[in-house]
């Protein structure tokens, strides 16, 4: 949904702009709106929204939602194995 349908209608509205702006503008909205929708701490908000900012980033440059799906994989198969290694 974020970096397929919602950051394509942002790039989309802000077409206006140059392509640059335009980018950065959707990856931007893109970024908080994915960050703030995961029921973590307020203060994990920065993280993942860098995180989401990077995903679409790589979105826009690949032209394929298949990397950042990639990337979300492993950010979230790392977070899980680093956490099982602290609770054993």
């Amino acid at each position: 949904f974020f970096r397929g349908i919602l950051y394509r209608h942002l790039r989309d509205v802000s077409a206006r702009m140059s392509r640059s702006m335009s980018v950065c503008f959707a990856a931007a909205m893109n970024s908080l709106l994915f960050a703030a929708s995961h029921p973590q701490d307020l203060l994990a908000i920065p993280l993942l929204a860098t995180l989401a900012f990077s995903f679409s980033l790589v979105r826009q440059w690949r032209g394929s939602l298949l990397a950042p799906m990639v990337m979300h994989a492993l950010n979230n198969s790392l977070a899980t194995i680093g956490l099982s290694l602290v609770l054993i």
